[in-house]
């Protein structure tokens, strides 16, 4: 029914601006265009509502149930100390990240490689005016520095399903709607080169490529982090889960596993170092 419904929308912008000359027409088309852009209002469960604007129907997706929907990732932020360190890798267009600086006033680094997702977290960033708090990256976390490209599906703000680096995502085979030339960074990389805040909590959601992005910030989140959540049950290639957990066992830390008794796609790990 809402394709329905836009179908007709845009068939009535077409028709009463057809008249128009080209420049004026396509001009008219961009602002109305530029108006019709959707923003939607997260009612938060302590006090207060987040704000997005959703340039796509993808975007808006994981904002309609947003505590039914990954009721693990709510939990785990919530279960973080104030003002923490928070990196969220795999941002999309910023629910997450959002929600920790608003209901946990955490400094967060978000990173988004896909450049439409990342447009709607800068704007989200803005309209929250959560400037101070947030720092949003548009490129991809990885075991070592490289040019590559990101291989999508859907190039719309807030789809998934992305893989860096590989044509293969947590769900198989990408059938590939465009290549993003994008460039990798590891994590241990980032934090000796630049003056970032080294993460103590870490979200990690990449459709695929956890465990290189583990590898690439071993010493850093051996070092720095308390805990981790990783989307781990998509994987269409359950090896994955394993090399995954694997990993995380080599540099210290144990899964938690009955953390939540109603997650759904989220594993949450402990450094052992600091339990």
């Amino acid at each position: 029914m809402s394709k329905t419904y836009s179908n007709l929308i845009e068939a009535f912008g077409i028709a009463i601006t057809a008249h128009l000359k080209p420049y004026r027409r396509a001009n008219a088309r961009a602002h109305a265009s530029e108006k019709l852009v959707q923003r939607w209002v997260v009612k938060l469960a302590f006090e207060g509502q987040l704000y997005f604007e959703c340039p796509t129907g993808r975007s808006l997706h994981d904002l309609k149930t947003p505590y039914n929907d990954e009721p693990e990732t709510i939990k785990w932020l919530n279960a973080m100390p104030e003002r923490a360190s928070f990196w969220d890798v795999g941002a999309n267009i910023g629910l997450y990240t959002l929600y920790a600086a608003k209901t946990k006033e955490a400094k967060v680094l978000a990173f988004e490689p896909s450049s439409e997702s990342y447009a709607a977290l800068m704007n989200n960033i803005k309209l929250n005016s959560f400037e101070d708090q947030i720092i949003p990256l548009c490129f991809a976390l990885n075991e070592k520095e490289l040019l590559s490209r990101l291989y999508m599906k859907s190039t719309e703000a807030g789809a998934s399903m992305h893989s860096f680096d590989s044509e293969y995502s947590a769900e198989g085979k990408i059938n590939v709607g465009f290549a993003q030339p994008t460039i990798g960074f590891s994590a241990d990389f980032l934090l000796a080169t630049f003056d970032l805040p080294p993460p103590e909590f870490v979200k990690i959601d990449v459709d695929g490529n956890e465990a290189r992005i583990l590898r690439g910030g071993r010493e850093i989140f051996m070092e720095h982090t308390r805990s981790l959540i990783i989307e781990v049950e998509s994987f269409e290639d359950k090896s994955l889960k394993t090399e995954v957990i694997n990993e995380l066992d080599t540099m210290g830390f144990r899964e938690v596993k009955d953390f939540c008794p109603n997650a759904r796609r989220n594993s949450v790990f402990e450094n052992r170092k600091y339990s």
